[in-house]
Protein backbone atom coordinates (compact mmCIF):
# COMPACT_ATOMS: atom_id res chain seq x y z
CA UNK A 1 0.00 0.00 0.00
CA UNK A 2 2.79 2.03 -0.68
CA UNK A 3 2.50 5.47 -3.06
CA UNK A 4 5.91 4.61 -4.78
CA UNK A 5 9.23 5.56 -4.40
CA UNK A 6 11.33 5.64 -0.88
CA UNK A 7 12.25 8.42 1.43
CA UNK A 8 15.07 8.69 3.27
CA UNK A 9 15.70 9.39 6.75
CA UNK A 10 16.78 8.30 10.02
CA UNK A 11 16.55 4.77 11.38
CA UNK A 12 16.18 2.72 8.28
CA UNK A 13 19.25 2.44 5.91
CA UNK A 14 17.15 1.38 3.24
CA UNK A 15 14.27 4.19 3.40
CA UNK A 16 10.97 4.43 4.35
CA UNK A 17 7.89 3.88 2.05
CA UNK A 18 4.92 6.10 2.48
CA UNK A 19 1.78 4.82 3.23
CA UNK A 20 -1.00 5.44 1.77
CA UNK A 21 -3.78 5.56 4.11
CA UNK A 22 -0.68 7.73 6.26
CA UNK A 23 2.41 7.19 7.93
CA UNK A 24 5.54 5.75 6.88
CA UNK A 25 7.33 1.90 6.88
CA UNK A 26 10.75 0.68 6.79
CA UNK A 27 11.66 -0.83 3.57
CA UNK A 28 13.86 -3.67 5.12
CA UNK A 29 10.66 -4.52 7.09
CA UNK A 30 8.35 -5.58 4.29
CA UNK A 31 8.42 -7.51 0.82
CA UNK A 32 7.26 -5.09 -2.47
CA UNK A 33 4.47 -7.43 -4.10
CA UNK A 34 2.37 -6.67 -7.37
CA UNK A 35 -0.88 -8.48 -5.80
CA UNK A 36 -3.61 -6.67 -4.48
CA UNK A 37 -3.63 -6.19 -0.09
CA UNK A 38 -5.97 -8.20 1.34
CA UNK A 39 -6.99 -11.41 3.28
CA UNK A 40 -9.84 -12.56 5.67
CA UNK A 41 -11.77 -10.04 8.13
CA UNK A 42 -10.29 -10.54 11.24
CA UNK A 43 -10.86 -12.37 13.32
CA UNK A 44 -12.41 -15.17 11.73
CA UNK A 45 -15.60 -16.94 13.03
CA UNK A 46 -15.91 -20.52 11.39
CA UNK A 47 -19.23 -22.10 10.58
CA UNK A 48 -21.88 -21.32 13.14
CA UNK A 49 -19.74 -20.32 15.83
CA UNK A 50 -20.09 -16.97 17.50
CA UNK A 51 -15.94 -16.81 18.82
CA UNK A 52 -13.35 -17.00 16.74
CA UNK A 53 -11.56 -19.25 19.40
CA UNK A 54 -11.92 -21.93 21.69
CA UNK A 55 -11.43 -20.37 25.15
CA UNK A 56 -10.87 -22.32 28.47
CA UNK A 57 -11.32 -20.28 31.79
CA UNK A 58 -8.78 -21.53 34.71
CA UNK A 59 -10.35 -23.53 37.77
CA UNK A 60 -10.64 -21.89 41.11
CA UNK A 61 -7.23 -24.01 41.96
CA UNK A 62 -5.51 -21.87 39.86
CA UNK A 63 -3.25 -23.40 37.39
CA UNK A 64 0.22 -23.35 35.65
CA UNK A 65 1.23 -22.70 31.87
CA UNK A 66 4.35 -24.76 30.98
CA UNK A 67 6.42 -24.66 27.88
CA UNK A 68 6.28 -28.30 27.73
CA UNK A 69 3.44 -30.86 28.90
CA UNK A 70 6.70 -32.99 30.71
CA UNK A 71 7.36 -29.83 33.06
CA UNK A 72 4.17 -30.12 34.67
CA UNK A 73 5.53 -33.15 36.63
CA UNK A 74 8.12 -30.93 38.26
CA UNK A 75 5.70 -28.28 38.26
CA UNK A 76 8.25 -26.19 36.46
CA UNK A 77 5.84 -23.90 35.18
CA UNK A 78 6.19 -20.53 32.50
CA UNK A 79 3.87 -18.66 34.66
CA UNK A 80 0.67 -18.54 37.35
CA UNK A 81 -2.23 -18.59 36.04
CA UNK A 82 -4.85 -17.63 38.48
CA UNK A 83 -8.74 -18.43 39.35
CA UNK A 84 -9.52 -15.36 36.82
CA UNK A 85 -7.60 -16.58 34.09
CA UNK A 86 -8.56 -17.52 30.41
CA UNK A 87 -6.38 -18.44 27.45
CA UNK A 88 -7.30 -19.57 23.88
CA UNK A 89 -6.03 -23.24 22.61
CA UNK A 90 -6.05 -24.56 19.82
CA UNK A 91 -5.99 -28.66 19.86
CA UNK A 92 -5.83 -31.06 23.06
CA UNK A 93 -2.46 -33.76 23.57
CA UNK A 94 -2.14 -36.63 26.36
CA UNK A 95 0.80 -36.92 27.49
CA UNK A 96 2.11 -39.48 30.60
CA UNK A 97 -1.87 -39.93 31.81
CA UNK A 98 -3.32 -36.80 31.30
CA UNK A 99 -4.84 -34.35 29.13
CA UNK A 100 -3.29 -31.09 28.04
CA UNK A 101 -4.64 -28.05 25.71
CA UNK A 102 -1.78 -26.55 23.53
CA UNK A 103 -2.36 -22.72 23.83
CA UNK A 104 -2.36 -20.40 20.62
CA UNK A 105 1.08 -18.91 21.88
CA UNK A 106 1.90 -22.56 21.70
CA UNK A 107 2.46 -23.32 25.88
CA UNK A 108 0.62 -26.20 27.70
CA UNK A 109 -1.59 -26.00 30.46
CA UNK A 110 -3.61 -28.97 31.88
CA UNK A 111 -6.92 -29.98 30.77
CA UNK A 112 -8.04 -31.22 34.30
CA UNK A 113 -7.25 -27.53 35.49
CA UNK A 114 -9.32 -25.36 33.25
CA UNK A 115 -13.04 -25.36 32.06
CA UNK A 116 -14.00 -24.75 28.34
CA UNK A 117 -15.82 -21.70 27.94
CA UNK A 118 -18.86 -21.57 26.61
CA UNK A 119 -20.16 -17.96 25.45
CA UNK A 120 -23.77 -16.76 24.99
CA UNK A 121 -25.70 -16.43 21.94
CA UNK A 122 -27.68 -13.11 22.44
CA UNK A 123 -28.11 -11.19 19.89
CA UNK A 124 -29.78 -7.53 19.57
CA UNK A 125 -32.25 -6.46 17.48
CA UNK A 126 -32.29 -4.69 14.49
CA UNK A 127 -34.48 -1.86 14.03
CA UNK A 128 -36.42 -1.19 10.98
CA UNK A 129 -39.94 -1.18 9.55
CA UNK A 130 -41.48 -4.05 12.27
CA UNK A 131 -38.96 -3.23 14.82
CA UNK A 132 -39.46 0.35 16.65
CA UNK A 133 -38.48 2.04 19.37
CA UNK A 134 -39.31 1.67 22.62
CA UNK A 135 -38.27 -2.44 22.66
CA UNK A 136 -37.79 -3.80 25.86
CA UNK A 137 -35.44 -6.66 26.74
CA UNK A 138 -36.52 -9.28 29.53
CA UNK A 139 -34.35 -9.70 32.43
CA UNK A 140 -34.97 -12.95 33.52
CA UNK A 141 -36.02 -16.39 32.83
CA UNK A 142 -39.94 -17.23 34.35
CA UNK A 143 -41.01 -13.23 34.01
CA UNK A 144 -44.66 -12.63 34.76
CA UNK A 145 -46.85 -11.35 32.17
CA UNK A 146 -49.49 -8.69 34.22
CA UNK A 147 -52.99 -8.36 32.35
CA UNK A 148 -53.24 -5.19 33.45
CA UNK A 149 -50.85 -3.06 35.71
CA UNK A 150 -50.66 -4.27 38.92
CA UNK A 151 -52.74 -7.67 37.95
CA UNK A 152 -50.81 -10.41 37.28
CA UNK A 153 -51.03 -13.36 35.06
CA UNK A 154 -50.30 -17.26 34.59
CA UNK A 155 -48.42 -16.00 31.71
CA UNK A 156 -44.38 -15.88 31.90
CA UNK A 157 -42.02 -15.39 29.49
CA UNK A 158 -38.54 -16.28 29.20
CA UNK A 159 -34.91 -14.16 29.62
CA UNK A 160 -33.70 -12.19 26.31
CA UNK A 161 -37.47 -11.93 24.82
CA UNK A 162 -37.85 -8.71 23.44
CA UNK A 163 -41.04 -6.47 22.74
CA UNK A 164 -42.09 -3.43 21.04
CA UNK A 165 -44.34 -0.96 24.19
CA UNK A 166 -47.14 0.02 22.81
CA UNK A 167 -48.24 1.84 25.86
CA UNK A 168 -46.95 2.84 29.21
CA UNK A 169 -48.28 3.60 32.92
CA UNK A 170 -47.51 4.18 36.22
CA UNK A 171 -49.36 2.24 39.11
CA UNK A 172 -48.22 2.03 43.12
CA UNK A 173 -44.52 3.64 42.17
CA UNK A 174 -44.34 1.29 39.45
CA UNK A 175 -43.85 1.20 35.42
CA UNK A 176 -45.99 -0.91 33.31
CA UNK A 177 -44.81 -1.30 29.27
CA UNK A 178 -48.04 -3.01 27.57
CA UNK A 179 -46.42 -5.13 24.45
CA UNK A 180 -50.18 -6.40 23.98
CA UNK A 181 -53.87 -6.99 24.61
CA UNK A 182 -53.95 -7.43 28.51
CA UNK A 183 -50.29 -8.28 28.53
CA UNK A 184 -47.88 -6.11 30.08
CA UNK A 185 -44.61 -6.44 31.70
CA UNK A 186 -43.15 -4.50 35.19
CA UNK A 187 -40.03 -2.19 34.71
CA UNK A 188 -38.02 -4.03 37.53
CA UNK A 189 -38.75 -7.21 34.64
CA UNK A 190 -37.02 -5.49 31.61
CA UNK A 191 -34.83 -2.95 30.15
CA UNK A 192 -36.06 0.01 28.08
CA UNK A 193 -34.45 0.86 24.96
CA UNK A 194 -36.16 4.30 24.08
CA UNK A 195 -34.99 7.02 21.45
CA UNK A 196 -32.22 9.32 22.74
CA UNK A 197 -31.79 12.86 21.57
CA UNK A 198 -29.02 13.49 18.78
CA UNK A 199 -25.93 14.72 19.84
CA UNK A 200 -25.13 18.45 17.99
CA UNK A 201 -23.20 18.09 15.29
CA UNK A 202 -24.04 14.59 14.09
CA UNK A 203 -24.84 14.33 10.06
CA UNK A 204 -27.91 13.23 8.47
CA UNK A 205 -26.64 9.82 7.60
CA UNK A 206 -23.89 9.55 10.50
CA UNK A 207 -23.50 6.93 12.28
CA UNK A 208 -23.32 6.97 16.26
CA UNK A 209 -23.46 5.09 19.27
CA UNK A 210 -25.76 5.94 22.33
CA UNK A 211 -25.57 3.70 25.92
CA UNK A 212 -27.80 4.34 28.75
CA UNK A 213 -25.49 3.06 32.22
CA UNK A 214 -29.19 3.08 33.67
CA UNK A 215 -30.89 0.85 31.42
CA UNK A 216 -27.88 -1.38 30.23
CA UNK A 217 -28.90 -0.51 26.79
CA UNK A 218 -27.00 0.55 23.71
CA UNK A 219 -28.66 2.07 20.38
CA UNK A 220 -27.24 1.95 17.18
CA UNK A 221 -27.86 5.34 14.91
CA UNK A 222 -27.59 6.61 11.45
CA UNK A 223 -28.79 10.20 11.97
CA UNK A 224 -32.03 10.77 14.16
CA UNK A 225 -32.96 6.70 13.01
CA UNK A 226 -31.98 3.88 15.50
CA UNK A 227 -31.15 0.65 13.43
CA UNK A 228 -30.11 -1.42 16.19
CA UNK A 229 -30.26 -2.23 19.99
CA UNK A 230 -28.88 -4.79 22.48
CA UNK A 231 -28.25 -5.50 26.14
CA UNK A 232 -24.68 -4.55 27.49
CA UNK A 233 -22.86 -4.68 30.46
CA UNK A 234 -21.11 -1.43 31.70
CA UNK A 235 -19.02 -0.79 34.65
CA UNK A 236 -19.69 -2.09 38.31
CA UNK A 237 -16.58 -1.41 40.64
CA UNK A 238 -15.36 1.12 38.08
CA UNK A 239 -17.65 2.93 36.42
CA UNK A 240 -17.72 3.55 32.79
CA UNK A 241 -17.22 7.33 32.24
CA UNK A 242 -19.66 9.43 31.12
CA UNK A 243 -19.64 11.43 28.07
CA UNK A 244 -19.18 11.72 24.30
CA UNK A 245 -15.83 10.30 23.03
CA UNK A 246 -14.46 9.38 19.34
CA UNK A 247 -13.37 6.10 18.03
CA UNK A 248 -9.34 6.51 18.49
CA UNK A 249 -8.73 2.68 17.77
CA UNK A 250 -10.51 -0.91 16.54
CA UNK A 251 -8.46 -4.27 17.08
CA UNK A 252 -9.53 -7.61 15.82
CA UNK A 253 -8.42 -9.42 19.79
CA UNK A 254 -6.40 -7.96 22.35
CA UNK A 255 -5.79 -9.35 25.23
CA UNK A 256 -6.92 -7.65 28.64
CA UNK A 257 -5.72 -7.44 32.33
CA UNK A 258 -6.39 -5.93 35.67
CA UNK A 259 -4.68 -3.20 36.69
CA UNK A 260 -2.14 -3.38 40.11
CA UNK A 261 -4.28 -0.98 41.99
CA UNK A 262 -7.72 -3.46 41.02
CA UNK A 263 -9.31 -5.38 43.74
CA UNK A 264 -10.23 -8.35 41.56
CA UNK A 265 -7.12 -9.43 39.41
CA UNK A 266 -7.78 -11.49 35.94
CA UNK A 267 -6.11 -11.78 32.78
CA UNK A 268 -8.26 -12.35 29.88
CA UNK A 269 -6.83 -13.48 26.14
CA UNK A 270 -8.13 -12.60 22.60
CA UNK A 271 -11.03 -10.27 24.14
CA UNK A 272 -12.56 -9.86 20.52
CA UNK A 273 -13.85 -7.06 18.62
CA UNK A 274 -12.37 -4.51 20.59
CA UNK A 275 -13.36 -1.00 19.79
CA UNK A 276 -11.89 1.36 21.95
CA UNK A 277 -13.40 5.04 22.61
CA UNK A 278 -11.81 6.43 25.98
CA UNK A 279 -8.35 5.51 26.93
CA UNK A 280 -8.69 2.10 28.08
CA UNK A 281 -12.38 2.02 28.19
CA UNK A 282 -13.80 0.12 25.18
CA UNK A 283 -16.37 -1.89 23.54
CA UNK A 284 -16.01 -5.46 23.05
CA UNK A 285 -16.79 -8.89 22.61
CA UNK A 286 -17.52 -10.99 25.97
CA UNK A 287 -17.16 -14.83 26.48
CA UNK A 288 -16.42 -15.25 30.26
CA UNK A 289 -20.25 -14.12 31.51
CA UNK A 290 -23.94 -14.00 30.14
CA UNK A 291 -24.75 -10.97 32.65
CA UNK A 292 -25.62 -8.48 30.11
CA UNK A 293 -28.67 -6.03 30.95
CA UNK A 294 -26.38 -5.45 34.36
CA UNK A 295 -23.57 -3.95 35.13
CA UNK A 296 -20.77 -5.93 35.56
CA UNK A 297 -17.32 -4.68 33.96
CA UNK A 298 -14.27 -3.51 35.24
CA UNK A 299 -15.38 -0.07 33.19
CA UNK A 300 -15.67 -1.12 29.55
CA UNK A 301 -18.97 -1.50 27.47
CA UNK A 302 -19.38 -5.94 27.63
CA UNK A 303 -21.34 -7.06 24.40
CA UNK A 304 -22.41 -10.86 23.50
CA UNK A 305 -19.96 -12.19 20.58
CA UNK A 306 -22.46 -11.57 18.14
CA UNK A 307 -23.28 -8.40 18.95
CA UNK A 308 -19.53 -7.23 19.63
CA UNK A 309 -18.90 -8.30 16.00
CA UNK A 310 -22.10 -6.64 14.38
CA UNK A 311 -20.87 -3.31 15.89
CA UNK A 312 -17.19 -3.54 15.22
CA UNK A 313 -18.51 -4.03 11.39
CA UNK A 314 -21.08 -0.44 12.19
CA UNK A 315 -18.58 1.78 13.76
CA UNK A 316 -15.79 3.62 12.06
CA UNK A 317 -12.97 3.43 11.18
CA UNK A 318 -13.49 0.70 8.93
CA UNK A 319 -10.86 -2.51 9.29
CA UNK A 320 -10.00 -3.06 6.00
CA UNK A 321 -9.74 -7.27 5.25
CA UNK A 322 -6.30 -8.74 6.05
CA UNK A 323 -5.69 -6.29 9.04
CA UNK A 324 -5.46 -6.75 12.21
CA UNK A 325 -6.15 -2.91 13.95
CA UNK A 326 -6.53 0.34 12.50
CA UNK A 327 -6.35 4.00 14.17
CA UNK A 328 -8.83 6.92 12.38
CA UNK A 329 -6.98 8.80 9.64
CA UNK A 330 -8.89 11.99 11.03
CA UNK A 331 -10.75 12.16 14.26
CA UNK A 332 -14.29 12.30 12.74
CA UNK A 333 -13.12 8.68 10.98
CA UNK A 334 -14.21 7.33 14.49
CA UNK A 335 -17.68 6.30 15.27
CA UNK A 336 -19.22 8.82 18.16
CA UNK A 337 -19.87 7.08 21.52
CA UNK A 338 -22.33 8.82 23.85
CA UNK A 339 -22.27 7.28 27.34
CA UNK A 340 -25.13 8.29 29.58
CA UNK A 341 -27.05 7.80 32.65
CA UNK A 342 -31.04 8.31 31.15
CA UNK A 343 -32.47 9.11 34.17
CA UNK A 344 -30.03 12.09 35.07
CA UNK A 345 -30.38 13.21 31.69
CA UNK A 346 -34.12 13.06 31.69
CA UNK A 347 -34.02 15.52 35.64
CA UNK A 348 -31.71 17.59 34.06
CA UNK A 349 -34.16 18.07 30.89
CA UNK A 350 -37.30 18.24 32.95
CA UNK A 351 -35.54 20.71 35.20
CA UNK A 352 -34.78 23.03 31.79
CA UNK A 353 -38.41 22.92 30.74
CA UNK A 354 -39.31 24.25 34.25
CA UNK A 355 -36.91 26.88 34.37
CA UNK A 356 -38.40 28.20 30.39
CA UNK A 357 -42.03 28.41 32.00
Amino acid sequence: MATGGLVPGPGCSLGWYRLIGGGFVCAGEVGVTSQKPGGPRHPVVVGKRVLPYRYVAVRAEGSGEYLEPADAASDYFLRQLAPRNAVTVSSRTHYDGEWFYKTTRGTYVPASEVVRIRASRFAGQKLGSKWRLPVVFVLRSKVRIYRKPGRAGPQRVKRFERFGVLETKRRWRRTYYRIGKDRWLRDRDVRLASRAPVPKGIGAKERWIDIDVRQQVLTAYEGKTPVFTTLVSTGRRTRTPLGSFRVWAKIAATDMRSRPRDSHHYQLWDVPWTVFFKGAYALHGTYWHRRFGYRKSAGCVNLSPRDARTLFTFMGPKLPPGWWAVLPRKKTDGTLVRVRDGKKLGRKSRKRRRLRL
